[in-house]
């Protein structure tokens, strides 16, 4: 097994690092900040401790822990797994400040979710897990161009080691889970902002394809996170598809600047409230088409989307059969009465048969 080391100590570094100990990884934690590597240090011990006291047979290497004024116990580290705030400064300064004293690594991999891993660093690929990694138990692998043939095979063999699956992208199609959510994501702000109630909006994004409110799911990442992979992500679009997202944007800092989700304004019309019965079926044809159009630009695969769609959105069904239950012409018809209406690109017309990109007879 490898000897790993985690620069973080939030509670994706802690979930990367319990994982990792438990399949017998020799595992160093590197934080910057004191009072938060003496909590993590006092968390791990607990999981060591407990994963032991439950199963004595268990072969667990002790992990160490390292700050910037103790940095020898880092010299014999073979991978760098970064796992700090969602910041490119944040994340250039932890690598070099660790690669400086070691060397550079055998594997040099960022969990960022948004960041390409070339702008953090020429030898760096993306290792995006998911949270909490024992149940995901599933990573987006972004490999940048400048690696070769060797050190992908090394990626990958790493996550298979680990018994993880993994979703290999490369950086023009890379973090599909977390883009793939994004016009469900700005479309819960849009209704916020015409006076939707946050509660009816949040319950309506639950589907069989999606097992978490979409609201419930940016409070528990946290506003802030989501706010600057937005902007990493509206960056990397055309400008004319970044406009359409500023009601999330704007959304996000509000709640920020107010600890808190932004009050629903008194709808202006009534009538409007009619309307909260079809949300449901509104949220799920969106999310129907922004996976088809992920499929038909070769963004991914269908077995990927559906791995995807179970082990981090918790679905209760494969897409072709959402899609097939919930019919091409309803979705269609909706989709394209939703673009007349809104303008909004998300609201895209689909150019192929549904079933012929999710690789569907018949």
């Amino acid at each position: 097994m490898s000897t790993i080391v985690i620069a973080g100590s939030g509670k994706m570094a802690r979930s990367i690092g319990t994982w990792l100990i438990d399949r017998n990884n020799e595992v160093i934690f590197y934080s910057r900040n004191e009072k938060r590597a003496d909590d993590l240090r006092k968390y791990i011990t607990r999981h060591v401790n407990r994963l032991q006291r439950y199963d004595p047979s268990a072969s667990v290497k002790d992990p160490a822990f390292a700050h910037p004024e103790s940095v020898s116990a880092l010299v014999n580290c073979d991978i760098i797994i970064e796992s700090v705030e969602e910041g490119i400064e944040a994340k250039k300064a932890v690598i070099s400040a660790i690669i400086q004293r070691t060397g550079m690594p055998r594997l040099l991999l960022s969990n960022s979710s948004s960041i390409l891993p070339s702008s953090i660093h020429d030898r760096c690929a993306g290792l995006h897990f998911f949270y909490p990694v024992q149940t995901a138990r599933l990573v987006e692998c972004v490999v940048p161009a400048t690696y070769g043939t060797i050190e992908r095979n090394a990626l990958i063999e790493f996550v298979k080691d680990n018994c993880m699956d993994a979703i290999v992208q490369n950086e023009h199609n890379a973090f599909i889970s977390n883009r793939l959510i994004l016009p469900l994501q700005n479309e819960c702000f849009r209704l916020l902002s015409l006076g939707y109630d946050r509660s009816f909006v949040d319950r309506a994004t639950v589907s069989c394809l999606n097992g978490i409110g979409i609201l419930t799911a940016i409070d528990s990442i946290g506003p802030q996170t989501v706010l600057n992979a937005l902007i990493q992500y509206r960056s990397r679009m055309a400008p004319e598809e970044a406009g359409n997202f500023s009601y999330m944007h704007n959304g996000l800092e509000t709640a920020i600047r107010r600890h808190v989700f932004p009050a629903a304004p008194a709808m202006k019309n009534p009538e409007s409230a009619k309307t909260y019965d079809n949300l449901p079926f509104h949220f799920l044809c969106l999310f129907i088409t922004s996976c088809l159009y992920f499929l038909e630009n070769g963004w991914v695969d269908s077995n990927n989307l559906d791995l995807l769609l179970d082990r981090v959105y918790g679905a209760e069904e494969t897409l072709s059969d959402t899609v097939q239950k919930t019919g091409e012409d309803s979705i269609r018809a909706y989709i394209e009465e939703q673009l007349k209406s809104t303008g909004i690109v998300y609201f895209r017309k689909i150019r192929s048969k549904p079933t012929e990109l999710m690789g569907v007879n018949g």
